[in-house]
């Protein structure tokens, strides 16, 4: 296999990550979405409990206190869930933030690739590549394993809340 063949299968991998890249970035905005929705549902209103006349509209003290609990306990995981949606998944300060950075060329750099025979060259390009494609293969992966924990949180929280308006439902 020449250079170039290796430049192309290179540039394969690297457009690979890109695109895996941006489903991840689809499905955070999915879950983004599932939070908004979660919210948006009211379950979280203190006045689900008390009617405009200010009577209790559940009279069993019992269902009241598990109904805050599921209330509570589903709020934990949402709001974890956010952290764990929008950390960026960077390991340490050293890394770049940008896998593309990796690809970046100083003035001196280009000017030696000019002089350099090709195939040296090739090779250079190719070694950038790979090395920018591993940087972004490994954000993607940590990135997934975020939204994956994410994932489970915001389950468990609807869970707790569709527990929560049974209840409510039962109750009232």
């Amino acid at each position: 296999m020449g250079c170039k063949e290796a430049y192309e299968i290179c540039q394969h991998r690297w457009q690979d990550e890109v695109d895996y890249a941006e489903t991840l970035r689809e499905r955070r905005k999915l879950y983004t979405t599932l939070l908004v929705v979660a919210v948006s549902f009211g379950v979280f209103r203190i006045d689900l409990y008390v009617d405009p006349n200010h009577v209790a509209v559940i009279n069993h003290p019992a269902a009241i206190w598990f109904m805050k609990i599921c209330t509570i306990g589903a709020s934990v995981p949402l709001f974890i869930s956010v952290i764990w949606l929008y950390s960026s998944g960077q390991k340490d300060e050293n890394t770049p933030k940008r896998a593309s950075e990796y690809l970046e060329l100083s003035a001196e750099e280009i000017d030696q690739l000019i002089i350099e025979e090709e195939d040296v060259s090739m090779r250079f390009k190719i070694e950038r590549l790979r090395r920018a494609t591993l940087g972004l293969s490994d954000g993607n992966r940590r990135i997934s394993s975020n939204l994956k924990l994410a994932a489970v949180l915001i389950g468990s929280g609807y869970a707790l809340l569709t527990i929560h308006l049974v209840a409510y439902i039962l109750f009232r």
